[in-house]
């Protein structure tokens, strides 16, 4: 039913109104915050689109994970992540 007093329909626009900051998390990443993606120097329309994918990809798994570490801190690394992102942050970490 779309009538707003029934509860259903209430925890329905509630739940989508919770997700808002999860999007507006996201956008912050993509933009501004790891991904910076209005800072390209690509001039194409194509090759712009396709860098804007990408960093939308590496921005929604930065906030899943950043989502993850929040909600359940005790799941182990490798719920999470595969073993070759594991290995991976563990030679970027001796590196650096």
């Amino acid at each position: 039913s779309s009538d707003l007093s029934c509860p259903k329909a209430a925890a329905r626009i509630l739940d989508g109104y919770c997700l808002r900051w999860r999007v507006e998390d996201f956008h912050k990443a993509w933009k501004t915050g790891r991904c910076n993606v209005e800072d390209t120097q690509l001039r194409q329309a194509e090759h712009v689109m396709r860098w804007a994918t990408i960093l939308a990809a590496v921005a929604t798994r930065a906030e899943q994970l950043k989502h993850l570490a929040r909600e359940t801190p005790d799941l182990p690394a490798s719920k999470a992540l595969t073993k070759t992102e594991i290995e991976g942050l563990i030679a970027w970490k001796q590196r650096y």
